[in-house]
């Protein structure tokens, strides 16, 4: 269902759920606001809530969502953290658009194939996954540790030739 830009205002009915045979649904660019009701479990393809009016920590009524693919919540004035259960949705496997609201915390790890946006969040921060050395401590280990694996290969490849 697309009814994106079309100039909706208020919250989004509750009866959203009973829609079973919904697959995708674009409401973004609207002016919509309040509590996200819990939505269809048949949402597969992607839900777009972007560029509303939307405020608040993201709900948990989107932790049912267990087939949806793309989920776009940029854009609006959600704050608080990125919800964990989003890493749990094991087919959010095109992408997760945070940007421009108002999220601060850690980002939770999701799986390499899934692209989150966070940009336009001055409070995100990702995970360690950086190392905290500085450029040249980091090209020292590369050269120890690459020095190291040789010294292995050598000595494996010498045992098994007199072997």
């Amino acid at each position: 269902m697309n009814s994106q830009g079309n100039k909706l205002s208020g919250s989004i009915p509750a009866s959203i759920a009973s829609m079973d045979s919904l697959m995708e649904l674009q409401l973004g660019e609207n002016h919509l606001s309040g509590d996200i009701p819990r939505m269809p479990m048949s949402l597969q393809i992607a839900l777009n809530l972007s560029s509303n009016l939307f405020r608040g920590p993201i709900s948990e009524t989107l932790s049912t969502l267990s087939e949806l693919e793309i989920l776009d919540l940029s854009n609006n004035k959600f704050s608080g953290k990125i919800p964990d259960f989003f890493t749990t949705l094991g087919t959010l496997t095109q992408s997760l658009q945070v940007s421009n609201n108002e999220l601060c915390g850690e980002l939770p790890e999701f799986h390499s194939w899934v692209m989150v946006d966070t940009s336009g969040n001055e409070g995100m921060t990702n995970r360690t996954t950086r190392s905290t050395l500085p450029k040249s401590e980091k090209k020292k280990s590369y050269a120890v540790l690459t020095v190291v694996l040789a010294a292995i290969t050598f000595g494996a490849i010498t045992i098994l030739a007199t072997a």
